[in-house]
């Protein structure tokens, strides 16, 4: 092979490579300091035993659809600043006693483990996710979904559920900013789990069923409405890990359902809306029912997490991880038609495992028939599961 035929290959190799590279932007220090002054728009109307609402009763709330086969899981998540989402890591994998799951397509593993977090950076699977909110599309085709710490692995006792023992949290970095307006805007993250202290009041907004309008031969498919629920964290004598706390309706009934998975609980805490847990697991399959608890994943607890990942961290944290970072332009993305149907996409399968941490689902057939997909008692526990395509990069 002479000079210029090898010039020719590296220069080739270089392209490929730069060509499936993933360059996911953190906040820049600048940013981020705005983020802080202005995040967490306050909710304007608190009204009690829960209702519909307006998008701009919660701007941070938003609908998350993912199109997998024939089936569409609808979960919802939290905007924490332009370009990064929080939802829960269940929307987009199952998991059983050995912990989450890696998916497989051929004998080809397609998650890409980078420290304790499992990444998905494959654009034929990323083209698959769509956020929504007011009912309109915002950002579509994310740069990159991290399943955050999905690579523990701990011991499950005889009668527990995996469901409370591994995290459950995962952060979607989009391509563009979303244009922040009156129904879209950043709630503020929460940065000490002392913000989900039992008796702590909690409000969440999501995109799931109505548990209240559910009875039995019910198959009303009212997802993608925006709801608003009241809730007060508590313990009981149930084993959890720190990054995992309780909340209930005072009243001891079912607030979330499918669609609901990976909503934020928020709080007001200094005159700004603030997330303090992401929605784990709940009990819809007797919403008339009184419920113990539903589980939620501690934002405080993975707070530090977060900046190291998106640049969301309060002042003193950030140059910790980003002292040097400076944000390069990217290229303009060309226009490929969404894998996503753009309709109302939601639905359920409903299940249900143990006393206090239940089992749901969160798809559907995209004929609008029910797909009853929830895992059998010893699993259990999350809603919007289905397994998904994760793919990591392979660099020549």
């Amino acid at each position: 092979m002479n000079r210029f035929s090898v010039r020719t290959l590296s220069v080739s190799l270089l392209l490929l490579f730069l060509s499936h590279s993933v360059n996911c932007d953190p906040l820049t220090k600048d940013e981020n300091e705005n983020r802080l002054k202005t995040c967490g728009k306050a909710i304007q109307s608190k009204v009690y035993q829960g209702r519909e609402a307006a998008q701009s009763e919660a701007p941070w709330s938003v609908f998350v659809n993912v199109l997998e086969g024939s089936s569409v899981t609808v979960c919802t998540g939290t905007v924490i600043s332009p370009r990064h989402i929080l939802t829960a890591t269940h929307c987009f994998t199952t998991i059983t006693n050995d912990g989450w799951d890696q998916i497989e397509d051929g004998g080809r593993v397609l998650t890409e483990k980078k420290g304790t977090n499992y990444v998905i950076s494959a654009k034929e699977w990323l083209k698959k996710v769509t956020v929504k909110s007011n009912g309109k599309v915002i950002a579509e085709r994310p740069e990159r979904l991290t399943l955050i710490s999905a690579t523990s692995k701990r011991a499950i006792a005889s009668g527990e559920s995996p469901n409370q023992h591994y995290e459950d949290m995962a952060l979607i970095d989009l391509y563009e900013d979303v244009v922040f307006s009156e129904n879209v805007h950043a709630a503020c993250v929460s940065q000490s789990v002392d913000e989900n202290k039992e008796q702590t009041q909690l409000e969440i907004f999501g995109f799931g069923l109505n548990p209240k309008t559910l009875g039995p031969g019910t198959q009303t498919d009212n997802t993608g409405i925006l709801r608003h629920e009241k809730m007060q964290v508590f313990t009981m004598n149930v084993k959890l890990e720190p990054f995992n706390f309780l909340a209930h309706d005072p009243n001891g009934t079912t607030i979330t359902c499918s669609g609901d998975s990976g909503g934020g609980a928020v709080s007001k805490s200094n005159g700004k809306t603030t997330i303090v847990g992401v929605l784990s697991s709940t009990n819809c399959a007797s919403p008339k029912r009184p419920i113990l608890a539903e589980l939620y994943s501690s934002v405080g607890h993975f707070s530090g997490q977060i900046c190291q990942l998106s640049g969301v961290c309060e002042s003193a944290d950030y140059d910790k991880h980003h002292s040097e970072y400076v944000r390069q332009p990217k290229p303009i993305r060309t226009t490929e038609p969404p894998a996503v149907s753009q309709g109302n996409n939601g639905g359920s399968g409903t299940g249900e495992t143990g006393q206090t941490i239940p089992d749901g689902s969160d798809s559907k057939d995209e004929s609008g028939g029910q797909k009853d997909v929830a895992n059998g008692a010893k699993i259990g526990g999350y809603l919007g599961r289905i397994p998904i395509l994760l793919t990591f990069l392979l660099f020549l």
